[in-house]
């Protein structure tokens, strides 16, 4: 599941669900985040004051691969010649101020086409890191065996939806 982000003491505790889509591969690369969450940060609303706040409301993929250390979580995940980042303007909002929230990015043209491994990262309105899960692939029979998850991934085709789930 999404677990705090290591060295976060505020009171948001993020839960629920991000699905991945993987467009293309190789330069051009790009993902499509679809996601549903509560415990999100309830000033992030569309109207919120975030302007020149990097990372407020964010909703991202980062380059580190677990959630235990802060300092092994990383920057944004794209190809580093790019510029600018593609992760800073893809933002999530609660509207009427629930931390309950649905929402689905535009593309992030990343040059990145594999996932698998790194982690998403949620943001509150300040831009703080407030919650990580890891992407791991389970494949598409669903969740099964024993083993508990943080987060999984359906890879199929290019341009086809790929799932990523917090349970």
């Amino acid at each position: 599941s999404f677990v705090t982000y290591p060295g976060y003491t505020g009171d948001l505790v993020v839960q629920g669900q991000v699905h991945i889509a993987q467009l293309g591969s190789g330069s051009g690369a790009a993902q499509v985040l679809a996601f549903e969450m509560t415990g999100a940060d309830s000033g992030c609303t569309p109207d919120a004051n975030i302007d020149g706040v990097d990372n407020a409301c964010g909703i991202h993929i980062h380059d580190g691969t677990s959630c235990k250390d802060a300092s092994a979580i990383g920057g944004h995940l794209y190809n580093s010649t790019m510029s600018p980042d593609p992760w800073l303007l893809i933002r999530y909002f609660a509207l009427a101020g629930q931390a309950q929230v649905t929402g689905l990015t535009t593309q992030v043209t990343t040059d990145t086409d594999n996932v698998l491994g790194n982690v998403v990262v949620v943001h509150d309105v300040a831009g703080a890191r407030v919650g990580c899960a890891v992407i791991t692939d389970e494949g598409p029979t669903g969740v099964g065996g024993s083993a508990p998850v943080t987060a999984s991934i359906w890879a199929f085709a290019a341009s086809a939806l790929v799932v990523v789930e917090a349970m």
